[in-house]
């Protein structure tokens, strides 16, 4: 399998190949406006083992249109696993939000097909990629990073691979993280990760191997999702709370 890599603030590499499969490539588009109603694919290719989703790195005044944009990490036929998906980065000068795109952006990671995608076969899943949305007068301490993968997932017990957030990752605070459809989040051991904004967990997961979460905004961080899950991912990672704390430990 693959696990995520470059920079989710201002991703620039392209993916990695798998077993005589291609990465996707690596786009940089800065523009004053841009209207994008058609497709940019940055997937990986399918094969033995997928290759990871390449990045997208899009920084205009304003964002409109329906289009689609994938940084997919490719599927796997074979048991030595999925692609990991890429690196996607929105950034807007003027427009202080998102609501004029009406499009989709997708950083899945690759999946199991074929007899590979049974529930009892060991197989790992690609790691999902990021999704990073800066808007004007944001920094990367109220901007929001998004972990989502394939909503048809199957999870393999431990066999699932993570994105990482963390300084090796082009920073080591963010703002508010939103992790769904299973996407996973890692922050290794001996890092540090500060969060500014909320910890959203629909239907996502944390893997902290080892690795420290901090919540550094100035005022109480919502931690959501089911309570038993939300904190019980908090395994080996020492929670520093900000004043005002309203939440209950477990």
């Amino acid at each position: 399998c693959a696990f995520t890599y470059d920079f989710e603030l201002a991703p620039f590499y392209p993916g990695s190949g798998g077993n005589s499969t291609r990465g996707g490539s690596a786009i940089r588009i800065f523009a004053s406006d841009v209207v994008l109603d058609g497709t940019i694919n940055v997937s990986g290719g399918n094969g033995t083992t997928g290759g990871s989703g390449g990045s997208v790195w899009l920084r205009a005044a304003r964002l409109a249109g329906s289009g689609t944009v994938s940084a997919n990490g490719g599927n796997t036929a074979h048991s030595d696993g999925g692609g990991a998906g890429g690196r996607i980065a929105f950034w807007q000068d003027e427009a202080t939000d998102f609501g004029d795109w009406k499009g989709k952006a997708t950083a899945y990671g690759g999946t199991p097909t074929g007899h590979y995608s049974s529930d009892k076969v060991s197989v790992v899943s690609g790691g999902a990629g990021t999704i990073y949305l800066q808007a004007a007068g944001q920094t990367v301490t109220n901007a929001t990073v998004i972990v989502a993968d394939n909503p048809s997932l199957k999870i393999y017990s431990a066999f699932h691979a993570w994105a990482e957030l963390n300084a090796k990752c082009g920073a080591d605070a963010v703002g508010t993280v939103i992790m769904t459809n299973n996407g996973c989040v890692a922050v290794d051991s001996g890092a540090e990760l500060k969060v500014y904004g909320d910890w959203i967990a629909r239907g996502g997961r944390d893997d902290m191997r080892g690795g420290t979460v901090r919540f550094a905004g100035d005022r109480a961080a919502t931690v959501t999702g089911a309570a038993s899950e939300a904190f019980k991912a908090f395994s080996n990672v020492a929670l520093t709370l900000p004043d005002g704390w309203q939440g209950e430990l477990p």
